[in-house]
């Protein structure tokens, strides 16, 4: 694409294009930035206003840098896990480990608070996840004990409903057929 030259001053290239209308004709003038700025009073108003967000970006600039380098100094020592520190995290929002989360506990939270609501896993969960083999041991400590008071009792629905329950936690078939002894 050709560019077009202010046709005011000639030198600099046009980046305003005003258009007259005189006669019921519209004339086009492409004109740049500074030509424009003589001319129009509109066009004084616009590089002034954008002369004054580019400050202010600037300030908001400086300011973001340097909050980010007080809250590098103050962030801490680095997760002793994984050697992530604070300032990796606020700019990849990624942790290292598990540790990260007692690492940097005060400051992750008032985070996790901020975007999900709440600190505390609140959803599903699978159905595959791995419980403690403690829990299961004496999950299954207890249904042994159940079973044998079923047993001395005689309710006898119950001992086969824990029998397979106990069986199923075991690792074995709920529907397990016993052997019969030949006689």
């Amino acid at each position: 694409m050709r560019q077009i030259k202010c046709l005011k001053c000639q030198k600099r290239a046009a980046a305003v294009k005003l258009v007259r209308i005189t006669g019921g004709t519209a004339h086009s003038i492409y004109l740049c930035e500074q030509c424009a700025a003589e001319i129009s009073p509109y066009q004084k108003h616009a590089s002034a206003l954008q002369e004054t967000i580019e400050k202010v970006l600037a300030q908001l600039v400086q300011k973001q840098s340097e909050a980010e380098e007080t809250e590098d100094a103050e962030a801490g020592p680095p997760c002793p896990g994984c050697g992530t520190s604070y300032a990796t995290y606020r700019k990849t929002f990624l942790l290292g480990c598990p540790q990260c989360y007692s690492a940097f506990e005060g400051k992750l939270e008032a985070q996790l608070k901020h975007l999900h609501g709440h600190t505390r896993h609140v959803g599903r969960s699978p159905d595959r996840t791995p419980k403690s083999r403690s829990d299961a041991q004496s999950a299954l400590a207890a249904l042994k004990k159940e079973l044998a008071v079923a047993v001395s009792s005689e309710d006898f629905e119950k001992a086969a409903h824990l029998r397979d329950r106990i069986r199923q936690m075991q690792g074995g078939s709920d529907h397990v057929v016993p052997k019969m002894r030949e006689v």
